[in-house]
């Protein structure tokens, strides 16, 4: 997010470009969950047992993505990244 930040780039770029990667990374690591037994019928269940969230979260990004301005997408992605790297910081120390 922030190499996008820094290039100037717009919010719908940063979204679809996220939603690309991440949802890359993740057909390609589900075969080896799968193979290793790490999703079983029980985490299935509770992932089915999510999607309406999944749906609201949708909806509402949907609908915060056409009224919040660049510039305030922009400070509030810095203050997400700034919190993460606090974060992990944190963890490690």
């Amino acid at each position: 997010m922030g190499y996008f930040l820094s290039l100037g780039a717009n919010a719908r770029i940063m979204h679809a470009s996220s939603v690309l990667a991440f949802s890359l990374i993740n057909i390609f690591k589900l075969p080896a969950y799968v193979g290793m037994g790490i999703i079983t019928n029980d985490l299935l269940m509770l992932g089915i047992g999510c999607l309406p969230f999944v749906i609201v979260g949708v909806l509402l990004g949907k609908y915060l993505h056409t009224k919040i301005s660049t510039e305030v997408f922009n400070t509030l992605a810095y203050i997400g990244l700034v919190l993460a790297s606090c974060r992990l910081l944190w963890d490690v120390v």
